[in-house]
């Protein structure tokens, strides 16, 4: 029997719903018509959207080494603050986080070594989040949003962060986010050592299934849509014909059985086998997505996508570790 869950509607209500396969099962006989509710929003993220965990940081020296599993841990949270290393905090010394300390001494001035010396464990300590200051464009105003959302930030100046911003133009304008048209918008930015944001790219995308694929959806429960929020289930793969970010980690979303073009909130779903990727859209026309996508993360242009993972697969993390997962956020434009 799939696992009961509760699910809070935009106007407060708490509703019965049904883990991965929404309350009728992905039937939609058994769910009968749509139930009539008040008109839902898309236009701003639900409160507690899905974020990464946050852990907080011990402040007593001793609590830092690499040579046990909390330890390791204690020191994870600490990069993780100070925005060096993603979340969660795993207990696990591995290539990503041995590179993430490493800066951290770098920084610090402090050599790494074996171990965690005195000196290093006191910096670790005492360590406050590397600076970030947004300002008042594009990127300051999407890193303001995903601050007030809980969202985490890579903030090292050579890492990258990935963000979709939902019913937005490349020029910053809103657009009514109508269906089957790539009007949404994928963004790779960086923070520099002051703390301030610089764009790195950005391009036409979708976050939505297309019409093709809404009507006659892969799946019988209805087309996929992801939920707004931030997840890390991206790892470099092959889309059909091309290299792109394919899922492999959980992430949260409804089905659309009723055809609506909409996020169905009374069935939600998660899991990490939906095969949502961050692929190309195959250069089709701005207003026709064609066979693009079924609900996946989709670049408009063949160019465009090429230079998104140019940028992606140049970050330490993932030259650390050729099986990092890409954490990515997905917003809408009235967030902004």
């Amino acid at each position: 029997m799939a696992k009961k869950t509760k699910i809070t509607l935009p106007d407060g209500r708490v509703v019965d719903g049904v883990e991965r396969q929404g309350r009728a099962r992905g039937s939609v006989k058994d769910a009968g018509p749509p139930r009539v509710v008040p008109e839902i929003s898309e236009s701003r993220t639900p409160p507690q959207p899905p974020t990464l965990a946050m852990p907080e940081a011990p402040r007593q020296s001793d609590a830092f080494t690499i040579a046990t599993y909390d330890g390791v841990k204690a020191v994870q949270s600490v990069l993780i603050n100070c925005g060096l290393l993603d979340p969660p905090a795993d207990g696990g010394y591995g290539p990503v986080t041995k590179w993430a300390l490493a800066r951290f001494a770098e920084r610090m001035g402090i050599a790494l070594k074996d171990t965690i010396t005195p000196e290093l464990a006191i910096a670790l300590q005492k360590a406050e989040p590397l600076p970030l200051t947004p300002g008042e464009d594009l990127a300051g105003t999407l890193i303001k949003a995903m601050l007030r959302n809980n969202y985490w930030i890579a903030r090292y100046p050579d890492c990258v962060n990935i963000a979709y911003i939902e019913g937005i133009n490349p020029d910053g304008s809103l657009n009514d986010n109508r269906n089957n048209v790539f009007n949404d918008l994928r963004v790779v930015f960086s923070i520099q050592n002051d703390g301030i944001p610089v764009l790195l790219g950005s391009w036409e995308a979708t976050t939505e299934p297309s019409r093709r694929w809404t009507l006659k959806p892969m799946d019988p429960h209805g087309a996929f849509h992801i939920k707004f929020g931030q997840y890390k289930a991206w790892i470099r793969g092959w889309h059909h014909t091309h290299e792109a970010l394919v899922q492999a980690g959980e992430i949260e979303g409804y089905r659309d059985p009723h055809k609506t073009f909409r996020r169905d909130f009374n069935y939600p779903v998660s899991g990490a086998d939906f095969g949502v990727n961050q692929h190309w859209g195959y250069d089709l026309p701005h207003d026709d997505m064609g066979n693009s996508s079924a609900g996946c993360l989709v670049g408009r242009t063949t160019e465009g996508h090429r230079k998104f993972i140019s940028l992606v697969l140049g970050d330490p993390r993932y030259c650390a570790n050729s099986a990092y997962r890409f954490v990515t956020a997905i917003l809408p434009a009235g967030d902004l």
